[in-house]
């Protein structure tokens, strides 16, 4: 996926480091990195590296000892925002590894008609890694 851009103290950085971009320039070059992110998205790759929302949960929901076992659901979208599946499923929490602070969540969604499942990295932050499923295209 693309190498979005983030200012800190005046100056600009990628994952790979400082850029020569201006703070003002900033929002422009994410649009154009976003768009291409979307336009690879639409060749239905087998991977996808993407960011979740999840649903506001009901009040009588909200406890430690539910949200554990509970289902949820949430929204799909690129690291700037823009939704691309409203309607993605996320499986109960699941503790992986060595520590018992590190979980992660299954997730299934459509991104531009093609199912994908993958895994939500609860612990870690608001990623999700996904593999487009073997099948056929479904609609909305």
């Amino acid at each position: 996926m693309s190498q979005y851009a983030v200012t800190h103290e005046s100056s600009v950085f990628t994952p790979d480091g400082r850029v020569d971009l201006r703070p003002d320039q900033v929002d422009a070059y994410n649009r154009e990195q976003e768009a291409r992110d979307l336009a690879a998205l639409q060749d239905h790759p087998d991977k996808a590296f993407l960011y979740v929302k999840l649903a506001p949960q009901r009040q009588d929901m909200a406890r430690v000892t539910y949200t554990n076992q509970m289902t949820l659901s949430g929204s799909i979208q690129t690291w700037t925002g823009t939704v691309i599946d409203a309607r993605a499923w996320f499986g109960p929490r699941r503790y992986v590894g060595f520590g018992h602070h590190t979980y992660r969540r299954a997730v299934t969604c459509t991104l531009f008609g093609v199912r994908y499942h993958g895994w939500y990295m609860e612990s870690s932050g608001d990623y999700c890694r996904l593999t487009r499923s073997k099948g056929k295209k479904v609609s909305k």
